[in-house]
């Protein structure tokens, strides 16, 4: 299956990250602790009355794995997930081939769910799987990995193409919106070096645009 990671590209620690990613196939991954979503790893313990103990285990289930993130095509077409992860249009769209075992979908749920502690390493991962309804609209795969190393890039997938956005193009101004935009004259600078990367390691670099509320592939880059 397809799936795919957004990225920034706003500076050169952006470009190095995203540089790095493209040359080793290897992606950060984070401790649940670490994420975006305050509600992260939350849920209700329906049994502590009786096994107090096993909410430090189920913790430790839970602090054992390693995180990466990435989103399904529905999620790559919403706008604002490009806004959110790619900092508004100016950044990119990684897509990666896996295979379908190799990550969990995550489930959306409209409250936090209950666990009894009876088995923490399996409840553990239930919890990382889940999430509030108003993250719906991610999409979201992970890639749980336990690992108890300091390790944190894991090769995951393999990488087929590199999707970019093109802020403002072919509008009227478009010159004079990106002469008086420090930001957008980087992104342009930063993108251009990164595709010609992307180029030599083989993979397809498209170019993305906004029809009708959703980003659409629109060509690959033969230039």
């Amino acid at each position: 299956m397809k799936l795919y990671k957004f990225r920034p590209l706003a500076n050169k620690d952006d470009f190095e990250r995203l540089k790095g990613i493209l040359e080793t196939g290897e992606f950060h991954c984070s401790k649940f602790t670490e994420l975006n979503d305050p509600m992260e790893g939350v849920y209700n313990f329906s049994d502590y009355d009786n096994r107090p103990e096993a909410i430090g285990l189920i913790l430790g289930a839970k602090a054992s794995y390693k995180i990466c993130s990435f989103s399904d095509e529905k999620a790559f077409s919403d706008p604002k997930m490009w806004g959110y992860y790619a900092n508004g249009f100016r950044g990119v769209a990684v897509e990666i081939e896996v295979c379908r075992e190799e990550v969990e979908e995550i489930n959306y749920e409209d409250d936090v769910l209950s666990f009894p502690g009876l088995n923490p390493d399996e409840e553990a991962k239930k919890i990382l799987t889940t999430k509030l309804l108003p993250w719906g609209h991610e999409y979201e795969y992970r890639f749980l990995k336990k690992d108890y190393t300091n390790n944190r890039k894991f090769k995951i997938g393999k990488i087929t193409a590199l999707y970019y956005g093109s802020p403002y193009e072919k509008t009227i101004n478009e010159n004079d919106i990106i002469e008086n935009r420090s930001a957008l004259k980087k992104y342009i600078e930063l993108k251009d070096n990164i595709l010609l990367i992307a180029k030599e390691l083989g993979l397809n670099c498209v170019k993305v645009k906004i029809e009708k509320c959703k980003v659409v592939k629109k060509t690959v880059l033969d230039e």
